[in-house]
């Protein structure tokens, strides 16, 4: 094969498109993960991850990077730096990235793993605590230790509202902090109504983060009411940034189907055309497989997709899985197609 053709070429080197690549290049893949900057997107910069398996007591972001290209790459995995994707072509059994210094790569199956732009952390300080109490997302697992403590919430006032019920039943007491207006005229009245009926939650439209304080972990915000100016320290388990910036797919657009704000639509929500054969009963789309057949989508550039590292490194790997099937698939329909007809002239009889 050419140095350019491959089983599985990987758009972005996140979390997920690491997972994703150590995943299919152990399951014997020929894997390219093609990233325009250093792996490791928004992993890169958490001051310490916590909830990896093996690691007691964590690992910083850059480490755990680190570590996932190099078991990557020895499994058989290529990384390729320097090389952003611009655009997609699919065509047969051809699927075709285009990048930025004009050259192109072929595979018989794509992962978008581009992710997307976060929400801007409120204040500098917070960077170092990225991972070790500070999250953007909130996780699918919260710690029992949240039961005992205040945690903090970020974001815009619907996603801010919209996180409360779930946090409310699990920790002693949630802090909403809405950016942009106040939440009480934000938020429509049956939202309002259901965050005023929950006990432990605060909504604090007026406060701002000015400081990030502990040692290992976040201990504690410093914030400052935006009216007064006066400041004051309250105790913090967690904070939550909630948002996200406009998905990394603008390089997409014409070729997927993308949800309103950008995001790749997969699975049962991804229209298809009624004429395409590939999606017929017999093959129905895998629950990461975008509209296009044999192009998946993990991360933050999918719709729909869990936002803490654990369920994006989750995604990764399970993209891996539906795309070596598809890639199985294949194989199994080009043995069908290859295999002579056989004709008989010699009749059987049975006694």
């Amino acid at each position: 094969m050419m140095a350019n053709d491959f089983d599985l070429a990987i758009a972005g080197a996140g979390v997920a498109g690491l997972a994703a690549a150590v995943h299919a290049a152990a399951d014997g893949l020929r894997v390219v993960v093609l990233q325009r900057g250093e792996p490791g997107g928004l992993a890169r910069e958490m001051a310490r991850v916590e909830a990896v398996p093996g690691f007691p007591v964590g690992l910083a972001g850059a480490e755990l990077v680190a570590r996932a290209v190099a078991q990557a790459r020895r499994f058989g995995a290529e990384i390729r730096t320097g090389a952003g994707v611009t655009g997609l072509a699919a065509g047969g059994g051809a699927r075709v990235l285009r990048l930025e210094d004009g050259a192109e790569v072929t595979a018989r199956a794509v992962l978008v793993a581009t992710g997307a732009d976060r929400a801007p952390l409120p204040v500098r300080s917070l960077r170092e605590f990225l991972g070790s109490g500070v999250h953007f997302g909130i996780p699918a697992a919260l710690p029992g230790a949240f039961r005992s403590g205040d945690v903090f919430v970020a974001g815009t006032p619907g996603a801010v509202a919209r996180a409360a019920p779930r946090l409310a039943t699990h920790c002693r007491g949630v802090v909403l902090l809405p950016t942009g207006a106040a939440v009480c005229r934000a938020l429509p009245p049956e939202m309002q109504d259901a965050v005023g009926a929950m006990p432990n939650v605060r909504v604090w439209p007026r406060a701002e983060i000015v400081e990030a304080v502990g040692v290992e972990r976040l201990e504690a915000l410093v914030l400052r009411d935006r009216r007064t100016g006066r400041t004051a320290v309250r105790g913090a388990a967690a904070l939550f940034v909630l948002g996200t910036g406009r998905p990394r797919t603008t390089w997409l657009e014409g070729a997927v189907e993308l949800d309103d704000a950008g995001f790749v639509t997969t699975g049962p929500a991804a229209r298809r055309p009624a004429e395409d054969r590939a999606w017929s009963p017999s093959r129905p789309a895998s629950p990461l497989e975008s509209s296009v057949p044999g192009v998946f989508a993990a991360g933050a550039a999918r719709c729909g997709c869990g936002r803490g590292l654990a369920e994006t490194v989750e995604e990764g790997m399970a993209a891996a899985r539906q795309a070596a099937a598809y890639l199985r698939g294949l194989g199994a329909d080009a043995e069908r197609a290859a295999a002579p007809a056989f004709t008989s002239d010699v009749e059987v009889l049975h006694a």
